[in-house]
């Protein structure tokens, strides 16, 4: 599954997409949703230096633990 994530601005209650030259599918699904005041996409990084990682020795709930310890806000 292909999947494609952007926050975009809505002006005059339109979106524009522009979809990459490699995306070759006639039909999609569009989900459109307001965004949220908690954004959370800082975790992408996370999530990709570890699938770019060797294999850890860590659990995944130590993983996790040690993500809500450097992200979580009081």
């Amino acid at each position: 599954m292909v999947a494609l994530r952007e926050y975009m601005q809505v002006i005059n209650n339109q979106l524009i997409i522009n979809l990459p030259k490699d995306f070759n599918y006639k039909e999609v699904e569009v989900v459109i949703m307001p965004k949220d005041r908690e954004d959370l996409s800082q975790f992408n990084d996370e999530i990709k230096k570890g699938l770019e990682s060797p294999i850890s020795e860590n659990s995944h709930d130590e993983i996790f633990d040690r993500l809500k310890t450097k992200y979580a806000q009081n």
